[in-house]
């Protein structure tokens, strides 16, 4: 399939995990369990790939299975690794495939379309050992066919500020456009989405200061997504 320029943004995790095989996406590390925000058409499918490296000094029985956590009515995902590509409804495991150490495979492949939807997908891949199944890696993709613009909160040519990240429940969002905009005060609204992709918070940003603090210190710890004025930031709860 045609392969598309997307945008997007790897958050890091904020801990590390000792595995065989690593994992990048675009020539950048992906850390376990990180999550990669991806900008997709709305109107037609769309391919990303990603490497794996053996960097344990053993080879490995390489199997890939998906979870897909949330997806959008009607979108459709699938993956291709070498021999086969998978139909939609296959999650795996895969058969397991020799995987030798220090070696660099390339031919992991998954494809989206949401089928006209505009929304959110997320899907998780895991790869491990199939003779240690503890030794995995895993890459989750949060597809959005809505957001017509994505940062990260470590951005800095952006005009919005996320912070702390992590927090123990008040966020501040800070913005150098406040004041800029005539009509009532409201700026904007601010969206907090778990990672279902479901909003679990909202609250409006005031035009008249430059910071506004929300709490989120009723929600349950873990990792959620912050989305203001087309922009969307992870934020860790803790």
């Amino acid at each position: 399939m045609k392969k598309i320029v997307v945008i997007v943004c790897l958050l890091a995790n904020t801990y590390s995990y000792s595995q065989s095989i690593q994992v990048f996406y675009d020539k950048q590390y992906v850390p376990h369990e990180d999550t990669l925000i991806i900008i997709v058409p709305n109107n037609s499918s769309s391919d990303h790939y990603l490497d794996m490296v053996n960097v344990s000094s053993n080879d490995v029985d390489l199997v890939i299975v998906r979870e897909q956590i949330f997806m959008l009515s009607g979108a459709e995902n699938t993956f291709c690794f070498p021999p086969s590509c998978f139909p939609p409804e296959f999650d795996g495991p895969t058969s397991p495939f020799p995987f030798p150490a220090g070696d660099t495979l390339s031919e992991f492949e998954t494809t989206y379309n949401p089928k006209g939807q505009k929304g959110i997908s997320i899907v998780k891949y895991t790869f491990y050992d199939n003779a240690n199944p503890t030794d995995a890696t895993s890459v989750i993709f949060k597809f959005d066919s809505e957001t017509v613009g994505i940062e990260n909160n470590i951005t800095e040519k952006i005009n919005l500020k996320v912070f702390p990240n992590p927090t123990n429940g008040k966020i501040v969002v800070s913005s150098s456009s406040a004041g800029s905009l005539p009509g009532d005060g409201t700026l904007s609204v601010v969206e907090v989405y778990d990672v279902v992709g479901q909003v679990v918070f909202t609250s409006a940003m005031s035009n008249l200061s430059p910071e506004t603090t929300i709490d989120i210190s009723h929600l349950t710890n873990g990792m959620y997504f912050l989305k203001v004025d087309g922009k969307t930031f992870k934020v860790i709860k803790q």
